[in-house]
């Protein structure tokens, strides 16, 4: 009995204490590639076989603080009296900014991830490392197998034996950034976001064909299309030749970006972050906030008039509608989306209207405020709406037998308001007061997520007069003109 109390205590202490399959050398966890382990078990690679990683860095460890310049990896380690060759670095375990070089060992078969180290200068490979090296002393880390460059260091030169075609997270954590000559495409990669995230000096190399980097730009734009690669967050403004944009290229960036002319842009690729300001000439914002533009600026201005493009507040699990462009003096119809990760049930509002802006009523005279069947029917949902004494109106949406909307996202009513004519270029709140939803949780019982005030914004502009000839608005003089002439006349809406 007393040697049985004697093993349980043991299984319970080890369980206290963690995963066992560990050591700490110099301040990095390696671990086992194990399942099961309570330290970063989503690390584990079933390809890996029987090796072991460097997970960590510790900087408080046994008492001590220490803030590393440089980084040794072991060749190995021994776990409880088993050999295990490290083989590969857990992504985010060695944000060291104090970092300065690094050193990686010939069963090292991944390059590290340092994510967030923006001050290593010096990166040395083994020479018998069959995987990885740093050939020619160029301080980046390259896969030996088909010459790719995986990383950079501050004073990395990529060397013209490595590939010219690299991946946009190869200087993310530089502070200085070279691109020579026989780099001739870069590409973007999910998850690696700006290239240029930590960037505070960029190069391109004079000689080469495809980029180049105006004076104290920070930032690398191809040469035939004016196409932006990528912008540090550090940059305050974009050179007004900036035409188009690729993948993650704004990621982070919150200076101006200022076009000289109207181009017919679009942003298409992953703005990420993007909280920028937009200047454009006269009379053409409305161009770019139909293009796309407007979801992902904070403020677009031509000089004379504020455009605000981002709703204020957390739109998850409630509804709200999106900023939007409309023109003054015209009927408008809003439409309510509603995200969420849970099957929705119902959900109220009180909106709040700008002065000038009016809920329009159908022949019967009752409001326009309908219930979506995009997601739902009206036998499954009701929905009601009553203006208040304050002057907003209170929207309520329910289902008398729990039934829920389909989908995790998208629209679940409209609302169709007047506008006056003398709203050009105002930026005017429409406020979502006391927003409730109700939801099913996991287990199918019915939850409330509650929002005290949501704000968003709608833009007006008066459309440019169309000269006369123009009848299909294309700013040209054709045949074209003619042919929507005599489809009005004939009775076809133009």
């Amino acid at each position: 009995m007393k040697k049985r109390f004697i093993f349980m205590l043991a299984l319970l202490v080890s369980a206290l204490s963690g995963w066992a399959q560990e050591v700490v050398i110099d301040h990095i966890r390696y671990c086992v590639n194990a399942k099961g382990s309570d330290y970063f078990s989503d690390l584990y690679d079933p390809a890996a076989g029987n090796t072991a990683f460097a997970a960590q860095f510790l900087q408080d460890w046994n008492g001590e603080h220490v803030e590393p310049t440089s980084i040794s990896f072991e060749e190995s380690v021994t776990i409880d009296g088993e050999v295990y060759q490290v083989t590969r670095t857990h992504p985010w375990g060695f944000q060291l900014s104090s970092l300065k070089s690094v050193f990686i060992p010939k069963t090292m078969k991944e390059a590290p991830s340092f994510w967030g180290a923006s001050n290593i200068d010096y990166i040395v490979v083994d020479p018998e490392n069959p995987y990885l090296d740093s050939r020619d002393n160029c301080n980046c880390i390259i896969r030996t197998e088909d010459n790719e460059v995986m990383r950079a260091s501050n004073m990395g030169i990529i060397p013209s034996s490595a590939s010219g075609c690299i991946n946009s997270g190869v200087f993310s954590d530089c502070k200085n950034v070279y691109i020579p000559k026989h780099v001739t495409e870069i590409y973007g990669m999910p998850g690696t976001g700006n290239m240029l995230w930590s960037a505070e000096t960029v190069v391109v190399e004079e000689d080469n064909p495809r980029y180049f980097s105006p004076d104290n730009s920070l930032c690398v734009i191809e040469k035939t299309t004016n196409k932006l690669i990528s912008v540090s967050p550090n940059a305050t403004s974009l050179p007004n030749i900036v035409e188009s944009f690729c993948f993650s290229s704004l990621c982070n960036y919150s200076g101006n970006i200022y076009f000289s002319k109207e181009y017919p842009c679009k942003l298409i690729e992953d703005p990420i972050g993007v909280n920028s300001t937009l200047i454009v000439p006269d009379g053409t914002i409305p161009r770019y906030l139909y293009q796309g533009w407007g979801p992902y600026f904070n403020a677009i201005t031509d000089g004379n008039h504020t455009y605000y493009s981002r709703t204020e507040g957390d739109t998850w699990f409630a509804p709200h509608i999106d900023v939007l462009t409309a023109t003054a003096g015209e009927d408008v119809t809003l439409y309510v989306v509603l995200n969420a990760d849970q099957p929705v049930v119902g959900f109220q509002f009180d909106l709040y209207l700008p002065e000038g802006i009016e809920v329009t009523t159908d022949e019967d005279g009752y409001e326009d405020i309908y219930l979506s069947t995009a997601r739902t029917t009206e036998r499954k949902h009701t929905l009601t709406a009553q203006q208040q004494t304050d002057g907003s109106w209170r929207v309520l949406c329910y289902s008398n037998n729990n039934s829920t909307f389909e989908g995790n996202e998208g629209e679940v009513c409209t609302i169709k308001v007047s506008t006056t004519a003398d709203m050009d270029g105002q930026g005017l709140p429409i406020i979502f007061r006391n927003v409730v939803t109700s939801y099913l949780n996991g287990e199918g019982n019915v939850e409330q997520s509650e929002r005290d005030r949501l704000t968003t914004y709608i833009n007006f502009f008066t459309p440019e007069p169309l000269p006369f000839g123009d009848a299909n608005g294309d700013k040209k003089f054709n045949v074209t003109d003619i042919t929507t002439l005599v489809s009005y006349i004939m009775g076809n809406t133009p």
